[in-house]
């Protein structure tokens, strides 16, 4: 398999790295060594037999301008290094179980040139199977790892709100202003000045009741640290690949409070992203959206998917010799998902009475009625999927950006 990563930073964060470590061993030796830890992935360690760092200033080796147990500056070739690391998606370490001298630990991504076909009859993650509109906030140290893991999920979603911090201590600030469904959280925020590790305010956060997802971020393997602590997942870095991001989110937002799955079936591509965009709308935030483009296809999301279906939309004409959409009403109330709201569209006047005899709750006339309809007669059924929750009104307002670029 044929991979690719970005040799010019590569080179220079090597180059870095081998030079600060050449400036501190008067003698001994000085060990490059590179190993594939997965397809996706590389890990590559300088080790040297100089004088050491002590614990207590590791926390500031990739600072600007810092002094190694009494040695000359380190100046700014590790601080770059750091940056250019984190812009890469990465993680740079040094490795506190090496006693012989300095052991940097650099783990990098690896992007596959090619990626393999699909197996066939295999559901295709899109961005719109994600829920909509969510808010999430980022606690890093480094302004490049918030960036790198901001524009990946942007990648992947559609209208995720970002806001960031650079230490625990900031993220339970804002969370005392702002409701977030996700949170991103680093382990090691000692480079801000932050004294809390990521774990330890997953706990507190936990403490406060906060009921969203916690994602624990961190290249220091402290997946133990942060489950234990109540976090909802944890990843390492590297960043795992886009696929395991959807997957793992989509496994969890069915979760989150509030949260509806809409399964949206209908062969014109262009009338399933109007149908979910116009349902994001909608003033309940988390939406997890489902698209196939026959029957077949919903069946087999159906046999597939563990997710809680809870809106079902479906078009009732899939072209000569196909299924109808009255067909799969049927199909549904008589199988695992006969408590979904079920809501027809067609664009044939006496298609109308057939979906509701078939066990539709709703049916509209193409194309998709005005937000007043959907309000007035949709979102009472969506409340009684969330009996907890608010009332769900029609808004018109955006999400913004925060700044954040």
């Amino acid at each position: 398999m044929l991979v690719m990563s970005d040799p010019l930073r590569l080179q220079q964060i090597v180059a870095n790295v081998l030079a600060n470590a050449v400036k501190f061993t008067t003698e001994g030796s000085i060990r490059v060594k590179c190993s594939r830890l997965a397809p996706d992935a590389v890990l590559i360690t300088v080790q040297d037999t100089g004088p050491g760092i002590p614990l207590s200033q590791q926390q500031y080796l990739f600072s600007k301008y810092r002094r190694g147990a009494g040695m000359r500056k380190t100046g700014l070739g590790l601080t770059v290094c750091f940056e250019l690391v984190n812009i890469m998606g990465g993680d740079v370490s040094v490795d506190k179980t090496y006693s012989q001298g300095t052991r940097i630990k650099i783990l990098l991504p690896l992007m596959e040139v090619l990626a393999p076909a699909p197996a066939p009859n295999h559901v295709t993650l899109e961005p719109a199977s994600l829920p909509c509109r969510l808010r999430c906030l980022v606690c890093d140290d480094s302004i490049g790892a918030r960036k790198v893991l901001r524009r990946r999920l942007r990648r992947l979603t559609q209208g995720w709100e970002f806001h960031e911090v650079e230490s625990g201590e900031e993220a339970l600030e804002k969370t005392k202003t702002l409701g977030f469904d996700i949170i991103f959280m680093d382990e090691n925020m000692d480079q801000s000045g932050g004294v809390m590790v990521g774990h330890e305010v997953c706990g507190r956060l936990r403490a406060q009741r906060f009921e969203g997802l916690i994602i624990g971020v961190s290249g220091d393997h402290h997946q133990e640290a942060f489950m234990a602590n109540g976090a909802t997942l944890s990843w390492t870095k590297p960043l795992p690949k886009d696929r395991t991001i959807v997957q793992d989110l989509m496994q969890n937002l069915k979760n989150l409070p509030g949260c509806l799955t809409a399964l949206i079936v209908d062969d014109i591509r262009v009338t399933r992203k109007v149908v979910s965009s116009r349902l994001a709308r909608m003033g309940h935030n988390s939406w997890s959206f489902l698209e196939a483009g026959s029957v077949g296809d919903a069946i087999d999301i159906f046999e597939n998917s563990n997710a809680r279906i809870d809106l079902i939309v479906v078009d009732e004409d899939f072209g000569a010799g196909s299924t109808r959409g009255e067909d799969f009403i049927r199909y549904v109330r008589d199988g695992l998902h006969s408590a979904a709201i079920i809501l027809g569209l067609t664009g044939h006047e006496e298609a109308v009475e057939r979906h509701y005899s078939a066990g539709a709750d709703l049916c509209w006339l193409k194309p998709f009625p005005s937000d007043e309809r959907l309000s007035s007669e949709l979102a009472p059924l969506l409340r009684q999927m969330l009996p907890t929750k608010a009332p769900i009104p029609v808004r018109e307002d955006t999400f913004s950006d925060n700044g954040s670029g």
